[in-house]
């Protein structure tokens, strides 16, 4: 639609049925979108995501890298992922990819703690992974976070989301 300035007043023009804009406005407010596939974007995703937390908890005990910059890496892997499998166009795909980057990130930092723990009890990592209660991941957690870790963490999500699908010009 446009507004068309006349001197009396406004008045609104539509455009024509089988117009472009029409086209972008219908695809917009649908949740089905036929250019994309959700599916596809979200198990990509989480495989990615998943790939991703793994090689997080490894490289922070391997080479002794406790790092956030892992987080926004995730975050643009993730996000590349979801929009080269979804090829969306809805901004659904951006908070697929958000959500799963949040949970790579949680899931990375839970495995850094379990094989850290692993490596103190000497038994496998998956095996404390298991066996996490809320509180000692807390205690684990409370002298290791900083606040500027949450500006990290923000900033995947906002990129994830950003990535995550494709904009109609």
């Amino acid at each position: 639609m446009r507004k068309i300035k006349l001197s009396g007043g406004t008045r609104t023009e539509v455009a024509p049925a089988g117009s472009t804009t029409q086209h972008h406005i219908r695809r917009a407010n649908s949740f089905d979108d036929p250019s994309g596939n959700f599916l596809a974007a979200f198990l990509a995703g989480a495989a990615a995501a998943g790939i991703c937390a793994y090689a997080w908890g490894l490289l922070a005990v391997s080479k002794d890298w406790h790092i956030v910059y892992f987080a926004g890496g995730t975050g643009i892997l993730v996000g590349l992922v979801v929009r080269a499998c979804g090829r969306g166009t809805q901004s659904v795909y951006g908070m697929t990819a958000a959500t799963l980057t949040l949970l790579a990130c949680v899931a990375g930092n839970l495995i850094t703690m379990a094989m850290l723990q692993g490596q103190e009890r000497q038994v496998d990592w998956v095996a404390v992974f298991k066996n996490l209660k809320l509180q000692p991941v807390l205690e684990w957690w409370k002298p290791r976070f900083q606040p500027a870790h949450l500006a990290f963490y923000i900033a995947s999500l906002i990129i994830a989301h950003r990535l995550g699908y494709r904009r109609l010009a």
